[in-house]
């Protein structure tokens, strides 16, 4: 005996296509925040002359570790699904010291021009 389930095929379609849509938007949404905030802070950091150097270096470091880490993720998900979830756990952890020593680093200090720190 098959199992029944209350769901029609065409409840389950339209929560598919607004999955798929929202989906769709939240990852454009993304891309273009991170791709127009990266592209502007090498902007501002890099001087001008060298800013065709600094962005290819970035464009091709980029593209190398994300193509490394999606051949990564398929031979985890290969080998064990928990290992990739646990993985992508770890990974992303590890990532928000990272973000803390960036911002330390890049961010100005609140101190006035001319004005002591700790004054």
């Amino acid at each position: 005996m098959r199992p029944t389930c209350d769901i029609s095929k065409t409840a389950a379609l339209k929560f598919v296509v607004l999955l798929g849509t929202v989906s769709l938007f939240a990852d454009v949404t993304y891309e273009g925040a991170q791709e127009s905030v990266v592209r502007a802070a090498v902007a501002d950091m890099v001087p001008v002359h060298k800013l065709g150097l600094a962005f290819g270096v970035l464009n091709t470091v980029y593209g190398l570790f994300w193509f490394g880490g999606s051949v990564l993720m398929g031979v985890l998900y290969d080998f064990s699904l928990v290992t990739l979830i646990g993985f992508s756990v770890v990974i992303q952890l590890a990532a928000v010291p990272m973000l803390i020593l960036a911002k330390l680093h890049w961010l100005p200090s609140k101190t006035a021009p001319g004005e002591k720190e700790g004054a």
